[in-house]
């Protein structure tokens, strides 16, 4: 299996960023952000699977379950990882353990300037109410307006926090992960959880691109950085 170079990789991520982010960039345009997202949320609530309990009550699998707890699973790999490497530090001399616990120690530094500094500064100061609001306040005809610095979470819909925290993590496995398998999943799972976060009425599309705008370039330069002082 041919090795892909920290450069090789950081371009190469760079090239598909610019993909996704002119593909959706180019739709939003062509068919407006209210208009799309609306059309999204319509394709969420009627491909929504219905089951019944063994009590004959309905039970929705949709997209709020991922929307809710799919970052949580990247979470634990990570929180994983740096237990591992934590181990390998302390009670063993594994240089392997100690590279799990380089990569996730950068994982959480990435989702701090990443999701929380970078995303939620952006929130505050945009202001922009999540679809639901919106589009409650357009159905009684009034337009609806930004509330920078609110602090409610009903108007803090720019950019998409859980977008961000998804494609940070794939950005952090797509720099070290040899595996394009692992690569391709981690970045199909991201979608999907990008694309929940629509069809769950909590971001307009817009929100979600630059959501995987700000994660995946993020970690893609912090990685890329890291791995140079480090001579890697």
């Amino acid at each position: 299996m041919k090795k892909y170079s920290k450069k090789q990789k950081f371009k190469s991520g760079l090239a598909v960023l610019i993909v996704v982010a002119f593909t959706g960039l180019v739709l939003v345009a062509r068919y407006g952000d209210e208009n799309l997202t609306e059309s999204l949320i319509r394709f969420g609530r009627e491909t929504e699977a219905v089951f019944l309990t063994g009590e004959g009550e309905t039970v929705r699998s949709d997209s709020r379950f991922i929307s809710r707890y799919g970052n949580r699973f990247y979470h634990a790999v990570f929180t994983l990882m740096l237990m591992y490497g934590l181990y390998g530090l302390l009670f063993t001399n594994s240089i392997k353990k100690r590279r799990y616990l380089r990569i996730a120690l950068i994982y959480i530094f990435v989702q701090i300037i990443a999701s929380v500094i970078i995303t939620q500064g952006i929130k505050m100061t945009v202001g922009r109410p999540r679809p639901k609001e919106s589009f409650s306040i357009r159905s009684e005809g009034e337009i609806p307006q930004r509330k920078p610095f609110s602090w409610r979470t009903t108007y803090m819909s720019f950019p998409s926090g859980h977008s961000a925290d998804a494609f940070s993590s794939a950005g952090v496995i797509w720099m070290f992960s040899p595996s394009p398998v692992i690569t391709a999943a981690s970045f199909t799972f991201s979608g999907l959880i990008a694309f929940s976060r629509i069809t769950a009425e909590r971001h307009f599309v817009l929100d979600v691109i630059f959501g995987i705008i700000i994660g995946f370039a993020t970690a893609l330069i912090l990685m890329y950085k890291k791995y140079n002082e480090d001579g890697s």
